[in-house]
């Protein structure tokens, strides 16, 4: 199997590859090496500097030993209190921008479209984010850096919402192979 940031610079710079990933993502996850049962869909989101998708996993699916907020701080907490807290659940599926600014006692930007997917055993979602070449600042961390009085949480939340990439559930198996790459390289 592919190590993800090979995939995601593949995916990057070809588009065709790209275009196939979105429109048959079952069959590209298999080329590499990510068979999925028949019976699961697999939708796939794309984030850019206006817009980020996140995927509450299902409870059963996060690998056990897995700390959601060990993973991501902020994205963790959100998630860990989606999992526990139905109300919270439908706020954040129905409203996210306002769920998780509540949730994290934050302001975001009007500019920022957050969404957010919930798996199902037999609809998955995947996120591909950013490239990081065509990364343009958000308003959030543009004022943080100009010293427009953002608050220091709010400039640190930026930070943490624009680069979290959910891959919890089914592709388990390729956030454990970035770990090993992380640790290795280390």
């Amino acid at each position: 199997m592919a190590a993800i940031q090979e995939v995601l610079e593949r995916v990057w710079s070809d588009e065709q590859l790209k275009n196939n990933l979105f429109n048959n993502p079952k069959d590209v996850l298999a080329e590499l090496g990510m068979k999925l049962p028949d019976s699961v869909a697999v939708e796939v989101h794309e984030n850019s500097s206006n817009l980020m998708n996140y995927v509450l996993p299902n409870f059963d699916e996060i690998p056990a030993g897995v700390d959601l907020e060990k993973v991501d701080p902020v994205a963790g907490k959100i998630m860990k209190k989606a999992l526990t807290e139905e109300a919270f659940k439908t706020q954040l599926l129905a409203d996210p921008k306002s769920a998780i600014a509540s949730a994290a006692d934050i302001q975001l930007p009007d500019s920022l479209d957050i969404r957010v997917y919930e798996d199902t055993p037999t609809l998955k979602h995947l996120v591909v984010p950013a490239n990081p070449a065509d990364a343009e600042l958000n308003d959030l961390e543009l004022e943080a850096i100009a010293g427009g009085g953002t608050k220091q949480k709010d400039a640190k939340l930026a930070c943490a919402v624009s680069s979290m990439v959910p891959v919890i559930g089914p592709f388990a198996a390729v956030a454990s192979a970035v770990a090993e790459d992380t640790l290795e390289g280390q």
